[in-house]
Formats: structure tokens, sequence, C-alpha cells
């Protein structure tokens, strides 16, 4: 089993996340092009310096929700008795 993340790398996540599905919600809102990282970041609470010290781009930022949903879905599988069949799961 994988140790629990510390105190800093939980909020370092937690803020990826947090800049991810702004992200994707401003798009979904306005589609790709009808927001700035700006939005993003106000948003969020942080900086645009924090921004990028996560991400490269916006769209970057939107795709990483993937990730996070796949996550959550693995996390809540895990979470599941063990002797649970996978298919009631």
């Amino acid at each position: 089993m994988t140790p629990k993340p510390g105190i800093r790398e939980a909020k370092k996540y937690e803020t990826r996340r947090a800049l991810g599905f702004a992200a994707f919600e401003l798009a979904s809102e306005r589609g790709l092009h009808g927001f700035l990282v700006e939005d993003v970041t106000d948003r969020v609470g942080v900086s645009r310096r924090t921004f990028f010290n996560y991400f490269n781009r916006k769209e970057e930022a939107v795709v990483e929700v993937g990730g996070f949903v796949f996550d959550d879905g693995l996390k809540e599988l895990r979470d599941r008795p063990a002797d649970e069949p996978l298919f009631d799961s």
C-alpha cells in the first residue's frame, strides 16, 4: 500500500486539482478560447505564477481533469470491501 502523502504534497495536489477543475468548468461555460489563465486563477484564488508552477497552458489544466476523475474512481473502488464482487463494486 502506498504511504499517505505529507501535508505539503496533499496541498499541492489539491491546488493542482482546483486549478484543473476551474479550467474545465470555464471551458465548459465559455469554450476553450473564451477564458484566460487569469480567469482560472481568480476562481481558485491563487496567483498566475502559481498556475504556471503546475501547468504550461490552460489546455493542459483542462485535460488534467480526466486524471483526477480516474483517481477518484480508483479510490472509491479501493474503498469497497475486498470480498465484494467487482461487478457489484
